[in-house]
């Protein structure tokens, strides 16, 4: 696997069912999608995530 790049703030694993990432303070599931360049529904249904999709800063979710 491709070791995922993350700035020192910002938590981001590498691991067999995608990435782990730590939500920051004001993130939300499409900015996170924006950033690793992946569809919002798959982060949404890799997560089980339900509507209306609320984040926290410390939510580790995994980005396929």
């Amino acid at each position: 696997a491709v070791p995922a790049t993350a700035s020192p703030t910002q938590a981001a694993t590498t691991s067999a069912g995608g990435t782990e990432y730590t939500v920051l303070q004001g993130e939300w599931v499409y900015s996170i999608a924006r950033k690793f360049g992946v569809d919002p529904q798959a982060i949404i249904d890799a997560n089980n995530l339900q509507s209306p999709y609320t984040l926290h800063p410390g939510d580790v979710l995994i980005i396929p």
